[in-house]
């Protein structure tokens, strides 16, 4: 028998993979990130050093969100497009409802019929929706992936990490130097081999559930101090917290960490809301922070970001709340959860 630490009853169908505890765990810890995250005034001019440290802290989010979704997407047979078009369904209408939800608040404009197919496949209506896209284009390399072997996985996100740190060390092997088209590239942010990763760990599911059960306590030690390692780093402000390997080990210890402290019983009824109604609240959750920020301006960076995470979250816990009485079963198709 699985132990429960990594799944909450003795099925080990891909179905069931959407219960696994430890993943409830990984994608709840993942959405506060990204509430805590945007609640930094990193482009509002006074980001201090201590905002910095904070939001290199919680910038796991949208890694651990692309390595759970590799995990979760079935590849470990070949898929064709009509499964790649099953993954795309339950992300993109609840993206274009919410896009239409920000252009009806006036905060984007699409004054022409390219304005408007730029916005959308590149996620610019609000700067965190970029992450859809980026989904999306993983979930098309599906049915490349899901036929390459174990092995030859494993090559493929070596490869692509270290085409990631050339990339990284050598700015013109970069795409380009504009921040906008960085953020976004795949490569240069190791996108997809989060994504790989995800679908690998999928593959040796077994193997990794036997390593959690007989190692745990080693595992979270290790990946603890690697959390506190990466810490210091980003603490002192030293290039090395932006480079894409520690950056990449310090996302598996964050995850690593989380796995081996699941406790053996399924998530609390609170953990598995947050882990089904994060595309919701990742979608919806900012739009209650700009008019909060006028408050929360002369607050303390700590209490800002208590204050701005709580709020964002309750809203989109609202949303899903709301969606799911007024909609029914569309909310999910509309809304994501």
């Amino acid at each position: 028998m699985l132990p429960p630490r990594l799944i909450s009853r003795d099925v080990a169908g891909a179905g069931e993979r959407s219960r696994l505890p430890a993943l409830d765990y990984v994608k709840a810890a993942a959405i506060v990130a990204v509430a805590l995250t945007h609640a930094v005034p990193f482009f509002d001019g006074g980001v201090t050093d201590t905002g910095m440290l904070a939001f290199a802290l919680t910038g796991f989010h949208v890694p651990a969100f692309l390595l759970v979704s590799g995990f979760l997407s079935r590849a470990e047979a070949p898929v064709g497009w009509r499964h790649v078009a099953e993954r795309l369904r339950r992300i993109l209408p609840p993206y274009f409802v919410a896009t239409a939800v920000v252009w009806m608040l006036g905060w984007v404009r699409f004054p022409t019929v390219r304005k408007f197919v730029f916005k959308i496949v590149t996620g610019a209506s609000l700067g965190h929706f970029y992450f859809i896209p980026i989904l999306a284009f993983c979930f098309l390399l599906l049915p490349i992936l899901s036929r390459l072997t174990g092995a030859q996985l494993l090559v493929t996100g070596v490869a692509l990490g270290g085409l990631t740190v050339a990339m990284w060390m050598e700015p013109a092997w970069r795409l380009t130097e504009i921040w906008f088209w960085q953020v976004r590239d795949p490569v240069l942010q190791f996108h997809v081999g989060y994504f790989l990763l995800g679908v690998l760990a999928a593959r040796y599911r077994r193997a990794l559930v036997d390593a959690f059960a007989r190692h745990a306590t080693a595992i979270g030690l290790a990946a603890g101090i690697g959390i506190i390692g990466f810490a210091c780093v980003a603490a002192a402000q030293s290039p090395w917290a932006a480079h894409p390997l520690v950056r990449i080990a310090y996302t598996l210890a964050v995850i690593g960490l989380i796995v081996a402290l699941t406790p053996h019983r399924p998530a609390p009824a609170a953990v598995r809301f947050l882990s089904n109604a994060t595309l919701t609240i990742y979608l919806y959750h900012w739009l209650v922070y700009p008019p909060l920020t006028p408050l929360v301006t002369p607050m303390s960076l700590g209490l800002r970001m208590l204050v701005l995470a709580g709020a964002g979250l309750s809203f989109g816990t609202l949303v899903v709340v709301v969606g799911r009485r007024l909609l029914g079963k569309r909310s999910h198709l509309l809304l994501g959860s």
